[in-house]
């Protein structure tokens, strides 16, 4: 009982997906015919079937009349311009029986000596309507069809491959000119085909190749890491990738991830990544598209700046005395970087931010701020909320976490002694750790109402005394291998 359900579960697979198919097919029943030719000692005349067929066209006529069209599908239908199946049927059976395409001579000579084969052949009719159409004729026979009883042909309409080549050249030539990049996987990101503008985006020579998923992964990885973005940004990116691309009903993944070309050279891209799925559900490909954004990425950035730059003066106006205080804290911690060996993109964004590591003073009142004195312990107090302030204004913004770090954490000391968090050693961000230094020996190297400027060697031994306690050893270091450079700053850009 299993087994003939099988069968019948199989039976109606076949019918539905032939029904379904674009191309138009049809079944034949070749065994009458089959079994007439047997009849009137067909297969006992010589081999020269072709000879006897010409030479009696009676005899081909009588045996294609025995041929039946036992079904057509809805594609069929459509090309002979049937109004339904039946119609389609009778005017198939018609058109069959008075071909006189030796192609078709030869075909049926195959069916009459028992022979498995496949037939191919060219030629022209007209449908119900009147229209004249060209078509390839394929049968397909079955192993296990000894009697002929159901040979599937289909049909092509030769206009409609002409069309369809036309369509794909054109289609391919654009896939090959368009500016924006496409590359197609299969499902284990194995590289089938990428068009010129891939290449031009990364620089990389592509090749039909295995693992292009993980080196395009690697190479985002890579970047966030360059950029100097927070530890969990890539693994947010592939968590938001992966539960947009395994949800069936969404299927794909859209957003801007940066890259690095052949290079080493920092590319933004916005990517969309299609998976396409199998009729069972399971991804076969991947289709992505690349679109260099850089350009857009860098006005972007060059709009930030200025607002940077315009809250970097905010500040410096609420505290004027400091002069340029705020321009040499961000060469002195670009150094301190450098020399600590961060990359480009760390010392870049430090360069920016570290001006802002007093932008909180906004929020304190200029009766503390700008008092000529030195400040009592409770107005000492209020003015360490400066920290919690600047921290407020730059947190939850991807593009200022490092701004953010440093305003809340510069006043923080190494051994958890200081402020607003008490926290030590790695827990303090490292460019705060780095723009601390970079303040004080500003600070101390500055004239304020309460004292007069430290000269550079005073300011260089009490920094040194202080690794380990107040500031990262290994940023002492740093610092006292470049303290040159800080003094030539510290008189070249004198307030």
């Amino acid at each position: 009982m299993p087994a003939i359900c099988l069968k019948n579960i199989k039976k109606k697979l076949f019918f539905k997906e032939f029904e379904l198919a674009p191309l138009p097919l049809f079944i034949a029943d070749f065994s009458v015919a089959k079994k007439f030719a047997e009849e009137i000692n067909l297969n006992k005349e010589k081999t020269d079937y072709y000879g006897y067929i010409t030479n009696n066209p009676e005899i081909f006529r009588m045996i294609s009349e025995k041929i039946s069209i036992i079904n057509v599908n809805r594609a069929a239908i459509r090309l002979y311009e049937a109004k339904d199946k039946k119609e389609a049927l009778t005017f198939l059976h018609k058109l069959l029986i008075s071909h006189e395409s030796l192609c078709f001579q030869e075909m049926l000579i195959s069916i009459l000596q028992n022979k498995q084969e496949s037939h191919q052949f060219i030629a022209t009719t007209k449908t119900l309507k009147g229209k004249e159409i060209e078509f390839i004729v394929r049968t397909t026979i079955s192993d296990n069809d000894k009697n002929y009883s159901n040979i599937l042909i289909s049909v092509e309409n030769i206009e409609t491959i002409r069309n369809l080549t036309t369509e794909r050249n054109i289609f391919y030539k654009s896939l090959e000119t368009t500016s924006s990049g496409l590359s197609i996987s299969d499902e284990k990101g194995d590289l089938l085909y990428f068009n010129p503008a891939v290449e031009k985006i990364y620089g990389h020579k592509f090749s039909t190749s295995k693992g292009i998923k993980d080196f395009f992964m690697t190479k985002i990885h890579e970047a966030y890491q360059m950029l100097g973005f927070k530890y969990n940004a890539y693994e947010t990116f592939v968590k938001s990738f992966e539960e947009s691309i395994n949800n069936i009903e969404k299927g794909y993944w859209k957003g801007d991830v940066p890259s690095i070309t052949a290079n080493g050279d920092i590319v933004w891209v916005s990517l969309t990544v299609n998976a396409i799925r199998s009729q069972e559900g399971e991804i076969i490909n991947y289709i992505v598209s690349h679109d260099d954004i850089s350009e857009r990425m860098k006005k972007e950035t060059e709009i930030r700046l200025e607002c940077y730059n315009a809250l970097t003066e905010l500040a410096e106006m609420r505290d004027n005395e400091t002069g340029k205080h705020l321009t040499r804290v961000s060469l002195y911690s670009t150094i301190l970087a450098s020399e600590l060996g961060m990359d480009r993109s760390f010392c870049d964004n430090i360069k920016t931010f570290a001006p802002l590591h007093d932008v909180g003073k906004v929020g304190i009142s200029d009766e503390i701020l700008l008092a000529p004195r030195k400040l009592s312990k409770e107005e000492f107090d209020f003015m360490k909320k400066h920290t919690d302030i600047g921290f407020n204004i730059l947190k939850n913004r991807r593009t200022l976490e490092m701004a953010a770090d440093i305003a809340y954490c510069h006043h923080e000391k190494f051994d958890g002694t200081g402020y607003p968090r008490g926290l030590k050693e790695e827990e303090i961000p490292y460019a705060a750790r780095i723009v601390a230094i970079a303040d004080v020996y500003d600070a101390l190297r500055s004239k304020r109402p309460y004292k007069e400027p430290w000269e550079h060697e005073k300011v260089l031994n009490t920094i040194k005394e202080s690794s380990g306690t107040h500031f990262d050893p290994a940023i002492v270091n740093a610092f006292e291998k470049n303290s040159e450079a800080f003094k030539k700053i510290s008189i070249d850009l004198a307030d």
